[in-house]
């Protein structure tokens, strides 16, 4: 006769002390007197070994950023052409992400990641988010701020597309104000130029803009719009472009 004993395993915390804090934007738990080894992660799954747990929410953007784009659902590698130091060739720039909550426009959470040249971006949100139902905001650091058409609902993993078509994007109430511009045929993108970040694409940032041009200034600078390196002529045909639309930031 075989006699088997099984672990069970209940989740539980052993703990003399602990707080608990949460704000808009983050949220921190501890406990004393606990053990902690380490935390595991693959494409799906996070596994925290040890009694203090947390959890988080994957959420998948794709988007392309006007000035950037080449074509093929590809765009350059802006940090890299610009010669950032270590930066990656497959990746194009930092782009940061906020969670809206509809009526208040409070922000829930707010987290920023690396955009891949095929559009993507991964980060990673927390728990609180779940079942919640968001705008999603995007900000970059010449780009005209884009927000989603609408909330969207948020679960473990979430994808959302702003590429597919400009009724991705929050329009204003006339829908006269695109947030959106069409790259190649069935292929959305973001409009970039807004270099003084003041929601507006005009003559503001023409200013900018020129004072880099003169100084010959070439890197990681917001007027380089087109992502060529340098501050130059090729920036001042977008912007002067992007400013006839008279392009300004929408949202509810």
């Amino acid at each position: 006769t075989a006699v088997i004993h099984a672990q069970s395993i209940e989740r539980k915390v052993i703990a003399s002390a602990g707080i608990y804090f949460d704000s808009p934007t983050l949220s921190v738990s501890s406990t004393l007197g606990e053990t902690f080894v380490s935390t595991l992660t693959n494409s799906n799954t996070m596994l925290t070994q040890g009694f203090q747990q947390s959890y988080v929410s994957k959420f998948t953007m794709k988007m392309f950023i006007q000035g950037y784009y080449t074509g093929g659902g590809r765009m350059e590698a802006a940090l890299y052409n610009e010669g950032v130091t270590g930066a990656d060739t497959g990746k194009v720039d930092t782009v940061q992400v906020s969670l809206i909550t509809p009526g208040s426009l409070t922000t829930s959470a707010s987290t920023k990641g690396l955009l891949s040249r095929n559009g993507l971006l991964t980060v990673t949100l927390p728990e609180r988010v779940l079942g919640g139902s968001y705008y999603i905001k995007v900000n970059h650091r010449n780009l005209l701020e884009t927000w989603s058409a609408s909330p969207v609902d948020f679960s473990t993993s979430t994808l959302y597309d702003f590429s597919t078509a400009n009724s991705k994007a929050y329009q204003d109430t006339f829908n006269t104000n695109p947030q959106l511009i069409q790259v190649e045929p069935g292929v959305w993108a973001m409009y970039n130029g807004d270099v003084n970040q003041d929601g507006t694409i005009d003559a503001l940032d023409f200013n900018d803009m020129e004072a880099d041009a003169s100084a010959f200034n070439f890197g990681y600078y917001v007027t380089d719009i087109t992502n060529a390196g340098p501050v130059d002529a090729l920036d001042f045909n977008q912007l002067e472009t992007n400013s006839g639309y008279f392009l300004f930031l929408a949202h509810p």
